[in-house]
C-alpha cells in the first residue's frame, strides 16, 4: 500500500485597458492545491486507488475592477484498475474536478465588448472514464479510452445587449467523447507522445438548438518530444 501527497502553488496576473486612455485594470489571484492518495493491490490482478484534492483560490490586489472572493474546490477521487494479462490495463475511474475562470473571463472588457464579471464562480464537474492502456512490445504503449463529464455551473458568455456580452455561470452541461494516446521511448534519450480526443458538448438545461457551446473544439490532438 502506498501514500502519495502533492502540493503546488499558481500565480495569475492580468492588467488590461477598456480603451485608450481608460484607467488600468490590474488583478492578480493565488491558487493553492493540495492533493493526497492512497492506492494498493487486491492479489495479483487488481489494483485500487483513492484520494481527494483540495483547490483554494485567494484573489490578491484589484485596480481598477472589482474583486472575486475566495473559492474552495474540494475533489475527491477513485479508481479500479484489472490487469487480466501483463500487456493490459483496464481501469475505471470517477472524479470531481473544480475549475477557477481565468483572470480574463473575470475582468477583461475586450475594450468595450465585454462587461466584466468579478463575481464570476467556478466550474464544478463529475467525471466518468474508462480507459485501456496496451503494452504490445517494449518501449511502446497505447491508451485508448471513453469518458464523461457532467459539468455544473458552465462558464459561458452570455449577451446583454446588441453591442455587450458578459461570462456568466450559465446552467449545466455535459462533455463525452473519446480519446487516445501512444507514447513511445525509441531511444534512452528520446520519448514521443501523441495524442487526439473527439468530443462533443452540449447544455443539458437547455433544449435544441440552443444547447449548442460555442467556442468549444470537436476535437483536439497533441505532440509532444522529449529529450
Amino acid at each position: 500500500t502506498n501514500v502519495r501527497g502533492w502540493f503546488g502553488a499558481k500565480k495569475d496576473w492580468h492588467s488590461s485597458q477598456a480603451s485608450a486612455g481608460a484607467e488600468w485594470i490590474d488583478v492578480d489571484t493565488t491558487t493553492l492545491t493540495g492533493a493526497g492518495q492512497i492506492d494498493g493491490a487486491i492479489g495479483r490482478h487488481v489494483l485500487w486507488l483513492a484520494g481527494t484534492q483540495i483547490d483554494g483560490e485567494v484573489p490578491g490586489k484589484s485596480a481598477g475592477a472589482g474583486k472575486a472572493d475566495s473559492a474552495l474546490g474540494v475533489g475527491p477521487m477513485g479508481a479500479l484498475t484489472v490487469q487480466p494479462i501483463e500487456a493490459l490495463d483496464l481501469t475505471a475511474s470517477v472524479a470531481q474536478r473544480t475549475r477557477f475562470p481565468t483572470l480574463k473571463e473575470r475582468f477583461s472588457s475586450a475594450f468595450g465588448a465585454m462587461e466584466p464579471n468579478p463575481g464570476l464562480g467556478a466550474e464544478r464537474s463529475t467525471n466518468l472514464s474508462f480507459d485501456a492502456t496496451v503494452r504490445p512490445i517494449r518501449n511502446l504503449r497505447v491508451d485508448l479510452g471513453v469518458f464523461d463529464s457532467e459539468v455544473r455551473d458552465l462558464v459561458i458568455k452570455v449577451p446583454l445587449n446588441a453591442q455587450l456580452s458578459q461570462w456568466q455561470n450559465g446552467g449545466r452541461a455535459r462533455f463525452y467523447g473519446l480519446e487516445a494516446a501512444v507514447r513511445s521511448r525509441p531511444t534512452k534519450w528520446i520519448e514521443v507522445w501523441g495524442g487526439w480526443a473527439a468530443m462533443k458538448m452540449r447544455r443539458v438545461d437547455q433544449d435544441p438548438p440552443n444547447d449548442v457551446i460555442a467556442y468549444r473544439p470537436d476535437q483536439k490532438a497533441t505532440l509532444a518530444l522529449t529529450i
